[in-house]
């Protein structure tokens, strides 16, 4: 039997693991099977013609995706964080892909007593995800980001105006997909991670997110993600240039220039990375690169004073 939902303790939300796409997929689908509230798994069978029809996916190409996955996620561990340590546990106990003469193909599969644990026999501390709104999100950070947005959907304390708001920790952003040693630059991290998996989520899910970074003097440190819920049949739209602030009549070098300078860096900023993300080729006008490379010259900033005086020459 295949439910509608995928349901995970929040230990397992909030734990570190780095997948494939096809082993997450398979993961998922198989999240499908378990019901929630049985106190275990068990061995589950999923079909080809089935996992395909899920995921709309070429019934042909499942037979090699199962294989691959099945291999690779054999080996494949999470690292579940506690108040003070963590542990690291196996996904699965057991796991074969099965196509013989006296039956159809189909790949078998136990996940670990531990595993099992957060995924079954749960009476609270859960996130629910429907099934249909997750199977659109091709990437593992996407899914990884859309389930820790909607962990906190229910909770009062992250409710503000009509929408749900969230500040996670860059550095733990990325450990929950094992990017600690990756995009050590923030606006790579933004320009390759946050964004796309952002576009996948608007576009696929049943939330409209906008984020902004949270910063230290001038280091950013964490990400504030606001949304709201929509309908399914709302599109992902591309935004419209952002209205720029005039110059204030402040004196040049005061703290009110650096602030409006930075007001307008980072409205333009953060347009341009969604416009490139959806049009590969996208680049602002010249007029607003000489803006963005002014308004770096004031307020210090020697990355983005570089990146838009390469787009000027």
């Amino acid at each position: 039997m295949t439910y509608s939902a995928v349901v995970q303790s929040n230990l397992l939300v909030e734990s570190s693991y780095k997948l494939k796409i096809n082993e997450l997929r398979l993961v998922l689908f198989c999240l499908t099977k378990v019901y929630s509230k049985e106190a275990h798994s068990g061995v589950i069978i999923v079909y080809p013609e089935e996992f395909s029809s899920h995921f709309d996916l070429q019934e042909l190409n499942v037979h090699n995706y199962f294989k691959n996955a099945i291999n690779t996620l054999k080996n494949k561990k999470v690292l579940i964080k506690g108040k003070s340590s963590g542990k690291s546990i196996n996904w699965l106990v057991e796991g074969e892909y099965i196509n013989s003469r006296n039956t159809s193909a189909h790949i078998r599969l136990e996940f670990s007593p531990e595993v099992t644990e957060l995924i079954s026999g749960l009476d609270g501390n859960f996130t629910k995800l429907k099934f249909e709104n997750i199977k659109g999100l091709n990437t593992l950070y996407s899914f990884r980001l859309y389930q820790l947005l909607k962990q906190k959907e229910k909770f009062l304390n992250h409710k503000r105006n009509g929408r749900v708001v969230a500040e996670l920790k860059l550095e733990w952003m990325k450990g929950i997909a094992g990017l600690q040693n990756s995009y050590q630059d923030w606006r790579e991290f933004k320009r390759r991670v946050i964004v796309p998996a952002l576009k996948k989520i608007n576009y696929n899910t049943d939330i409209d997110v906008v984020f902004k970074p949270k910063k230290i003097g001038k280091c950013v440190v964490g990400v504030e993600f606001s949304y709201i819920c929509k309908k399914r049949d709302e599109a992902f739209k591309l935004p419209s240039r952002p209205r720029i602030k005039k110059r204030p009549r402040v004196a040049k070098g005061s703290h009110g220039e650096g602030v409006w300078a930075r007001n307008n860096l980072s409205m333009l900023g953060e347009y341009e990375l969604v416009m490139q993300n959806a049009q590969g080729n996208f680049k602002l006008p010249k007029k607003d690169i000489e803006r963005c490379f002014q308004y770096a010259k004031i307020i210090g900033d020697s990355d983005a004073k570089k990146y838009y005086s390469s787009q000027l020459t």
